[in-house]
């Protein structure tokens, strides 16, 4: 049985296996930090294998999925989708190991960040801070964070393990046999379970973004580069969310940067880009800013409309397009189906053009005033595990692909999504075949414009 039906079937067994002991601190640390993220359900399911994994009857003793699933009521469904949340918020390693008779899925539990650790991850942060709003935000960080002792004017004069203890040299040098054997036993001096051999590179999505830019602008103001520098993933995260261009964003990270001590503030600048952009700002981005890659020739499969669907995708940043998509029907988005998108994305399995894909297929295809977690989710996985979408051209080709096979298949009732329904016309109007510009060069006027917002910009600083 190959890996990936093992893992969708559950009268497959599993294992239980950890490297240490969960804390209390670390406890504390999934009930009020991760659990906002991840829910109720999916901290029971962790909690619950934790308690599997302190009961020692029989070491790494292979269990029934359907006990699981009876001690916490949900289908084998339910649970994958519990699972890959653990996964995600990095609780939770999975692996399928081979037996002569028929694999057994492996659960590895990894114990939650520290909690300053926590906190200094972009991703983590910034979804609990979209779950509980930034005065919930602050207080846990004041409960949970302890602001360092500052160690200047200082001289250590610790003393070490052989300046304080007396130990037999010769014993250092020889180990006795009782530690060496405990060390082989317990596998201490190499992980039990091989780390990942590689680390999947996130899809990079074709709509640019001048770093550079934003550090030159920030080149004559108080601001440390340095910091920016390190924070280039929350930036890039910030962008990819919300299409914050590279101006605004400078302009942001000196309003979260302290002008005492020049010190950059990443949680402050999480902050007002959540206070700005949530919900997301109606964007009218210039044509040069419209960078996805085109098109390939294959794309001459899709009808005129499915062409236009396609270009908006790949346009627009997704809680833009959300946004788009809601006040066309006079609605609003709310925090879960940003919540939502913003868990897609930093799952890093297709770009953002799919994701809009994904997002207009739920809602307008399938008729739904909000996004439902579980079909979201639904056709997500299929996309991926079935139709191998990455790019918006896939998913319209898994859209076509689906619904040509539900008009071959017998009806029936319940299961699956609907079929699609005729496409609205979604690119931008300056992507349209007849759409006229006043000139394809930026006129002298244009270009003295130009250059008085940058020596304004830099004056403001």
């Amino acid at each position: 049985m190959s890996e990936q039906l093992a893992q969708n079937d559950p009268k497959v067994g599993f294992i239980v296996v950890k490297n240490e002991r969960l804390s209390d601190l670390a406890s504390e640390s999934i009930d009020l930090l991760y659990q906002p993220i991840i829910g109720s359900a999916a901290t029971a399911l962790v909690r619950l294998l934790w308690r599997y994994s302190d009961e020692r009857r029989i070491d790494h003793e292979q269990r029934s999925h359907y006990d699981l699933f009876a001690f916490l009521q949900i289908d084998f469904r339910r649970f994958k989708e519990l699972r890959i949340k653990l996964e995600g918020a990095g609780l939770l390693r999975t692996l399928v190991q081979r037996t002569d008779s028929q694999p057994v899925m492996i659960y590895q539990l990894v114990p939650p960040l520290s909690n300053r650790q926590f906190f200094n991850d972009d991703l983590l942060s910034l979804a609990l801070l979209e779950n509980v709003g930034e005065k919930m935000y602050q207080q846990l960080a004041h409960r949970l964070l302890i602001k360092p002792f500052e160690m200047t004017n200082t001289e250590e004069i610790t003393q070490d393990f052989l300046d304080s203890f007396q130990i037999d040299a010769d014993q250092i040098t020889d180990q006795p046999n009782s530690i060496g054997q405990l060390k082989h036993e317990y596998h201490l001096q190499q992980q039990s379970l091989p780390s990942k051999a590689t680390t999947s590179e996130p899809i990079v999505d074709g709509r640019e973004f001048n770093f550079q830019l934003v550090l030159d602008c920030l080149a004559k103001s108080y601001v440390n580069i340095d910091q920016v520098k390190k924070a280039y993933q929350l930036i890039m995260n910030e962008h990819r969310l919300y299409g914050i261009d590279e101006v605004s964003l400078a302009n942001l990270i000196i309003r979260a940067t302290n002008v005492r001590n020049n010190v950059f503030d990443p949680q402050k600048l999480k902050i007002l880009v959540n206070r700005m952009y949530q919900p997301a700002p109606k964007l009218n981005p210039q044509p040069s800013q419209q960078v996805q890659q085109p098109e390939s020739a294959a794309d001459k499969e899709f009808s005129a409309e499915e062409r236009s669907l396609i270009k908006g995708a790949n346009y627009y940043p997704p809680i833009t397009f959300l946004n788009k998509l809601k006040h066309r029907n006079h609605g609003f988005p709310v925090n879960s189906e940003n919540q939502l998108i913003q868990e897609m994305l930093e799952r890093n399995i297709m770009s953002t053009g799919a994701l809009n894909m994904l997002v207009y297929h739920v809602l307008v295809d399938q008729g739904k005033p909000q996004i439902p977690k579980s079909l979201f989710n639904y056709v997500a996985n299929d996309w991926v595990q079935n139709y191998h979408v990455q790019s918006a051209s896939d998913a319209m080709r898994a859209i076509k692909a689906y619904n040509q096979k539900n008009e071959q298949a017998p009806a029936r009732s319940g299961g699956g999504y609907r079929s699609q329904k005729p496409i609205q016309q979604f690119e931008p109007d300056w992507m349209k075949k007849d759409y006229q510009e006043n000139s394809d060069e930026i006129s002298e006027e244009e270009r003295r414009k130009t250059e008085e917002m940058i020596k304004n910009f830099n004056k403001k600083k």
